[in-house]
């Protein structure tokens, strides 16, 4: 009988040891080891949750000491602290890091371990929030919102693919342009501070119109036509309809391509950049029902306070020096301007009422040596044709006709890099400034100043220098609207053009 008690006096002692050590492990865990969801262990084949017993979390006691201690914690800190990777390790030589999207740590090991994680005293960044300032077809405008911590905020990074590829500022605004219509967009957000830690990723989404609006949105009947066009651009920001600001400035790809002459230009395959000039029914009365082609103009930009037109068809086919006998290419003495264009094309608009409203301007025709003008791309020829290369010749009349850098940024500024004088077969897709007419070759106002015969032309296709007695090239007429203009209606679609008072 002893023996029996004595046997059982020994199971309750080991199930009271049972029972004691459960309760011990369960309260150390809760003590000593973070929760499992909060660990993630990735090898080759797959991710999965790993044992919570694995991982041991060491907060940093002061900021600097170098002293840490086992936290009580049992998720990951989302302030205050930093992950410090390099004291961080497992026994079993896995390998640790930090997820700053998912505020987590990621565990790399093709075994079981057990890991130690660090965590350093230290405030990073906080973005709490990012908004939209604009949203338009294909423009998103974001401004962020964020707290520095220990150290200031030195660099922002922004991603409209999901963070597959960052755009690195030190602004906290940012404008994401030459987006898709219609398009649902993953915005992501980070920043870093003078230390090089990161804040948090900011996550949105946005989406952008599905149509481009049009100039009636901002202009109504008589408002001034220049102010409209530009207060166009305030209201929807760049790109939008195909329109860029030149200020040099600019946050889309290749803006610092740009003329930096604070002109607003059209750029892109077909832009609502047409006008309807000089188009008079029987009874003298400008028609608002529809307009010929022979009519069309398209608006090459607004420069100052003056509209700048090209005729959307040939006007006449004739040599650049105006015979085929001359050769030489002085603008002053080609009879394809004093007679063409600023005798015979202003002879056919309809009345004195509409040459009126065309201004007198300066151009530079002065050129450039080849090498720049066409075996360059669109900024460098835009230097030599009236930039800081330019030469000062100067011609004033009523009618010119474009230059090399007028056809060039008239391409989507992907192509801002690409030599002038470079084929394209694809020039349809990307640049709206070309004769649609069957023979494409036309003449611009641009002479070559390493050889006195030659003056440019384009095929719409690329840019070439012929004799100025070659052939006849096509002429399309440019010119400046008074700075009086003042907006009547149309949207700038072809078949709904914009009209003038």
């Amino acid at each position: 009988m002893k023996l029996l008690s004595s046997n059982k006096n020994l199971v309750m002692i080991c199930v009271l040891l049972v029972i004691f050590c459960t309760f011990f492990l369960i309260y150390m865990q809760k003590k000593y080891f973070i929760k499992e969801e909060n660990v993630i262990l990735k090898n080759d084949t797959k991710t999965h949750i790993i044992n919570s017993n694995a991982i041991t979390m060491m907060y940093e006691t002061a900021s600097g000491s170098g002293e840490y201690e086992t936290t009580t914690d049992t998720s990951w800190p989302q302030e205050g602290y930093i992950f410090n990777e390099r004291l961080s390790g497992c026994e079993n030589g896995g390998t640790l890091s930090w997820n700053s999207e998912t505020n987590k740590v990621i565990m790399e090991s093709n075994t079981s371990d057990r890991c130690y994680v660090y965590f350093d005293k230290y405030a990073t960044i906080k973005i709490n929030n990012v908004e939209t300032n604009k949203i338009t077809s294909n423009v998103i405008s974001i401004d962020v919102s964020a707290v520095a911590g220990t150290n200031p905020i030195t660099k922002y990074y922004y991603s409209i693919d999901n963070g597959n590829f960052y755009n690195e500022s030190s602004n906290s605004n940012w404008t994401f342009s030459s987006l898709n219509l219609g398009t649902d967009y993953s915005i992501k957000v980070y920043a870093i501070d003078s230390n090089g830690f990161s804040s948090n990723v900011y996550n949105l989404n946005v989406s952008t119109l599905s149509s481009f609006p049009s100039l009636t949105s901002v202009c109504s009947n008589g408002n001034n036509l220049a102010s409209c066009i530009k207060n166009y651009y305030n209201t929807y920001w760049e790109s939008t309809g195909g329109l860029y600001y030149h200020d040099g400035i600019g946050t889309y790809t290749n803006a610092n391509q740009e003329a930096g002459d604070n002109s607003y230009r059209y750029s892109g395959a077909n832009p609502n950049n047409y006008v309807c000039f000089a188009y008079e029914d029987s009874t003298g009365t400008y028609a608002s029902d529809w307009c010929p082609d022979d009519n069309l103009y398209r608006i090459i930009g607004v420069f100052g306070t003056q509209v700048k037109l090209i005729k959307y068809s040939v006007f006449y086919n004739t040599y650049w020096s105006g015979s085929s006998s001359i050769l030489n290419n002085n603008w002053a003495e080609s009879s394809m301007n004093t007679y063409t264009l600023n005798q015979l094309f202003i002879s056919r608009l309809n009345s004195s009422v509409w040459s009126n409203k065309i201004a007198i301007a300066t151009w530079y025709v002065g050129g450039g040596p080849e090498q720049y003008i066409i075996d360059s791309p669109v900024k460098i020829s835009y230097d030599y044709e009236l930039g800081s290369n330019r030469i000062n010749t100067t011609y004033s009349a009523k009618i010119g006709l474009m230059y090399a850098s007028d056809w060039g940024y008239a391409s989507l500024p992907n192509d801002w890099l690409t030599n002038l004088g470079k084929l394209r077969w694809d020039a349809s897709d990307y640049n709206w400034n070309k004769n649609p007419g069957s023979f494409p070759q036309e003449w611009m106002i641009t002479r070559v100043t390493d050889n006195n015969e030659k003056a440019l032309v384009s095929d719409g296709s690329y840019l070439v220098s012929h004799k100025t007695n070659f052939t006849n090239h096509g002429t399309r007429p440019v010119f400046y609207l008074n700075s009086s203009i003042t907006y009547s209606g149309g949207s700038g679609t072809k078949s709904d053009p914009i009209r003038i008072n």
